[in-house]
């Protein structure tokens, strides 16, 4: 039986907490305050319980436990008001923001840091349930910035922030006053901008004016704890360069008249003021708010690779099995008895899809009745077949999510999910980018993310989704690996920044960027050496200043591989009937591998270089894997280089979805488009020296790089490609569409594109 707080319990924390409680205490108290609501909120209350209830909640410093009753059909309104429920009007008003949303004491706390008339310069690190981006929110109004820029790690957290701006009825001061831009190539700037960027876009964004920082009065930088590649969440061991962008974001996003708000959950900081990340904060004036132990829905921890005896309120889970997978059934029929849901954490994509087989073989889920759920089986079934596992999985109720999925496959699944028509959500480290579901329970399977095992940070994160504030006062996590126990007991390692500390190697993209304050001599030779070698090349300032992504050092190799190719009027013939064929979405493939070859040296992406160099066996195909695979892609579609792995490649449908994904969305989205779009850069510069036209006039790659990174190329088609839909979908937004082909294809939109076409057309104005 689990043992919950009582009323004495809750009277005892409130007087040992004193007239100066830590901020441990108080995360006892909220604790203690939250799984009592979770303990009573099932039960017959009377008025005394309703005082009682709103008197702890409002001494907890979060009165929302307490608004939270009328979740559960109870009655909150006290009948005869006494000076307490006075005091707790008065204590909701204090916590009330802009536009009368009501704070938790917490929020409040930092949202009455940001003043009018100062320079206003945090970092915010806190639990999962704290509410971060929401406050983000209220402070933005609050302050009536003029131009706000906002980073988030992933488009899918990009898309979900704009979605609710649009939909959710406390944001519409937000969209009514500012123009909101998602774009790196935006323009048609309003008297007040809002805009949404991952580090990778911002980038790209600044490159147009490296004079842009004048324009931002705010700045938010969400997960920042991405600067420390030590932090990174990926699954498997490979090369990561989104530690290298969110660092160059953080430095030109960060000027200095800047209001800035860092976030992210559960950040370790070392005290020690010389530490790199404490030097970083130092440096750029801004200061630390640790709120990590404020657990805002409380969590209840199972070992269930013990025996398990567990029951609370609304669950009974029992399991005298030995083996892993035998207790997973036993748990899961369990969590299904009770009517409630369950994400579950594997360390793999494969594991994923394992474990739901498992499940599947066991028939213990019952089918669905959603017609939400009905069309987009039929989606899938038309457009992937019913032999994949994401496919057989939804018609039982269960839901797969990784990052190797189409994104709008990703988005709905969780949507169903959040509805209630999916009960079992099997998850990898996706569920950290901050994702948002309904989840109540957490079941891990592993103490791993991949191959690597987790680190405190990870563990704490991961645990962090049981649970959501609003929903539910308290999360289970059912762990059934032991090591996850003793790992997120774990203090950990402080979160790093490399370019403040003498000691780190600094990649050579960086160098330039970096104060000499944090350079060794040694780092100090090479960023002179590189200096000298950008003087004395033949490439303007200006072009260095262009994808920043791209060492200067690599960008003068590239330039004299371009000069090179450029000097043999048939290889420029070729280049150029490529860059012809690109203009239709086709591919020149002699061309293309002219510009693989100039490429191909300063690839350090170890997936890139491999389908670049790859022929065949003794060299049975006249073109590297790359081009065949682009020119798959270009010609069909995602769908279409889905159908090649799958059909004529004989592969499974699981593993080709995996690769087709992985190529897509990792391969040909960045890495490509960041070699690719350098290429273009300087082969645009040298033939715009070399024919004294400007460099705007100069026909190249672009139309090409849109369609790899968005699949569109005008802003509407970019901005629906963004939010995820099907393929069809955004051909239609696009400005080339005819109307006639409009319609046509509107004719052939399914249930579900239909319904996901109706709800795009109430915040895209068509």
């Amino acid at each position: 039986m689990h043992t919950r707080p009582t009323p004495i319990d809750i009277t005892r924390t409130l007087s040992e907490l004193g007239d100066n409680p830590t901020l441990n205490d108080q995360s006892r108290l909220v604790s203690c305050v939250c799984q009592y609501f979770d303990s009573i909120k099932n039960t017959n209350l009377t008025q005394a319980d309703l005082k009682f209830l709103q008197y702890i909640a409002r001494t907890s410093g979060i009165p929302q436990f307490y608004d939270m009753l009328s979740n559960y059909e109870k009655q909150i309104q006290i009948e005869e008001p006494d000076l307490s429920t006075i005091s707790n009007e008065v204590y909701n008003e204090y916590l009330e923001c802009f536009d009368g949303r009501k704070l938790h004491k917490y929020q409040k706390q930092i949202y009455d840091l940001f003043e009018k008339g100062k320079t206003n310069r945090y970092f915010l690190s806190a639990s999962t349930s704290f509410g971060k981006t929401h406050l983000l929110f209220d402070i933005i109004q609050k302050m009536g910035y003029t131009n706000v820029v906002l980073i988030f790690p992933t488009i899918a957290l990009l898309s979900e922030n704009l979605e609710r701006i649009y939909i959710d009825p406390a944001l519409q001061n937000i969209k009514k006053e500012y123009s909101i831009h998602t774009l790196s190539d935006a323009n048609d700037f309003g008297t007040k901008n809002l805009f949404i960027f991952t580090p990778e876009r911002f980038l790209s964004y600044i490159e147009n004016d490296m004079n842009y920082v004048k324009n931002f009065d705010f700045v938010f930088i969400d997960e920042i704890y991405k600067i420390d590649n030590d932090y990174e969440i990926d699954e498997v061991q490979k090369e990561n360069e989104r530690d290298i962008a969110y660092r160059l974001a953080s430095f030109y996003a960060l000027g200095p008249d800047v209001d800035i708000l860092l976030a992210g959950p559960y950040v370790h900081v070392s005290n020690a003021s010389t530490h790199s990340f404490n030097k970083f904060l130092q440096f750029n004036n801004i200061t630390y708010l640790n709120y990590n132990p404020i657990e805002i829905v409380s969590k209840s921890p199972i070992a269930a690779y013990r025996k398990v005896n567990y029951s609370d309120e609304d669950i009974e889970i029992n399991t005298n099995q030995s083996g892993k997978k035998s207790k997973f059934i036993d748990i899961i029929q369990d969590i299904l008895h009770a009517g409630e849901n369950t994400l579950v954490y594997c360390y793999s994509r494969s594991k994923t899809e394992e474990y739901a087989k498992i499940i599947l073989n066991q028939e213990i889920t019952q089918i669905p009745n959603s017609p939400d759920l009905d069309i987009f089986l039929s989606h899938i079934a038309n457009l992937y077949g019913t032999d994949w596992i994401v496919y057989q999985c939804l018609q039982q109720g269960i839901g797969i999510h990784h990052g190797m999925l189409p994104k709008y496959i990703q988005k709905e699944t969780i949507n169903l999910f959040n509805a209630g028509v999916l009960k079992i959500l099997l998850c990898t480290t996706t569920i950290t980018e901050g994702v948002n579901t309904t989840a109540k329970n957490l079941i891990v399977l592993n103490s791993k993310k991949g191959e690597k095992p987790l680190k405190p940070f990870d563990a704490k994160n991961i645990a962090g989704r049981a649970g959501r504030f609003m929903a539910h006062y308290s999360g289970r996590v059912i762990v059934l690996d032991p090591e996850f126990d003793n790992v997120i007991k774990e203090d950990g390692q402080p979160i790093e920044h490399k370019n403040y500390d003498k000691e780190r190697d600094k990649t050579k993209i960086e160098l330039n960027i970096i104060d000499d304050n944090f350079l060794n001599n040694s780092d100090k030779q090479r960023k002179e050496n590189i200096k000298n070698a950008m003087c004395e090349s033949n490439i303007s300032p200006e072009i260095f200043e262009k994808y920043i992504m791209i060492g200067a050092l690599e960008k003068i190799t590239l330039y004299n591989n371009i000069v090179t190719l450029c000097s043999d009027p048939e290889n420029l013939r070729k280049l150029q009937n490529c860059i012809m064929q690109s203009l239709f979405n086709k591919l020149d493939k002699d061309g293309f591998e002219l510009v693989i070859k100039c490429i191909k040296p300063i690839i350090n992406n170890q997936q890139l270089a491999s389908l670049a160099n790859f022929y065949g066996p003794e060299q049975e195909w006249s073109h590297s894997l790359l081009t065949i695979y682009l020119d798959h892609y270009l010609t069909e579609g995602f769908l279409g280089l889905f159908k090649y792995k799958k059909i004529q490649k004989n592969k499974g449908p699981d593993k080709a979805m995996r690769e087709t994904a992985d190529f897509v969305y990792n391969t040909l989205k960045y890495q490509l488009v960041k070699y690719l779009g350098a290429f273009n850069l300087l082969y645009k510069y040298i033939i715009s020296v070399q024919t004294e036209v400007d460099m705007e006039d100069v026909l190249g790659f672009d139309r090409l790089l849109s369609k790899l990174e968005y699949n569109a190329v005008s802003i509407k088609a970019k901005m629906v490609s963004d939010y995820g839909t099907p393929n069809k979908i955004v051909t239609y937004f696009e400005e080339e569409t005819s109307d006639e082909k409009k319609n046509n294809l509107k004719n052939t939109f399914d249930s579900y594109e239909q319904k996901l076409f109706k709800k795009l057309l109430t915040w895209i104005n068509e």
